[in-house]
């Protein structure tokens, strides 16, 4: 979440995403590329994670892929959303991390 935040607010501070405004794409392309990358990190993240705990701790893997599939990345998002919301209203960086 806090990475989201300041990748956002640094963007804002440093008057890239008016740059980003005057481009030629569309806006949606930034945030979907925030969020597409925090979704392949997530996907490397948690691999590597649930692997370590079943293969060197011993630790079950019950249940479906699919379902800590989406359970995971509808966390993601949601904290994607929650630092998008966080970095839209300070001035410093020091509000940003509270």
């Amino acid at each position: 979440m806090w990475r989201s935040a300041s990748r956002s607010f640094s963007s804002a501070r440093g008057k890239l995403l008016k740059l980003f405004v005057a481009a030629p794409d569309a806006r949606w392309h930034l945030l979907a590329a925030q969020i597409l990358a925090r979704l392949v990190f997530l996907a490397l993240e948690a691999t590597i994670l649930v692997a370590f705990a079943v293969v060197a701790l011993d630790v079950p893997l019950r249940g479906s892929l699919v379902a800590f599939g989406a359970v995971a990345a509808f966390g993601a998002m949601t904290f994607v959303g929650i630092g998008l919301l966080v970095a839209s209203r300070p001035r410093t960086i020091e509000g940003v991390s509270g």
